[in-house]
């Protein structure tokens, strides 16, 4: 049984690219890591713990679509 998950191995778990994940960690929104001998690993439980409360505290609310290009001029 895998109780310690790579970066790889949560990315694929959760979905999210490193990227992401990292933004997570530095707003203190993703569970801690474990440094073992220099390598960061993630407890399986701790990840579970995060699910759930995710489910249990965030209400889902639709993004607004990003605008992208020049603004326009008004006429």
């Amino acid at each position: 049984m895998k109780i310690l998950l790579t970066l790889i191995e949560v990315t694929n778990a959760t979905g999210f690219s490193a990227t992401k994940i990292n933004r997570l960690i530095l707003d203190g929104r993703f569970p801690k890591s474990v440094k073992i001998d220099g390598n960061t690993r993630w407890r399986v439980r701790d990840l579970n713990a995060w699910e759930e409360s995710l489910c249990d505290e965030q209400v889902l609310v639709p993004s607004q679509p990003v605008k992208r290009g020049r603004p326009r001029l008004a006429p």
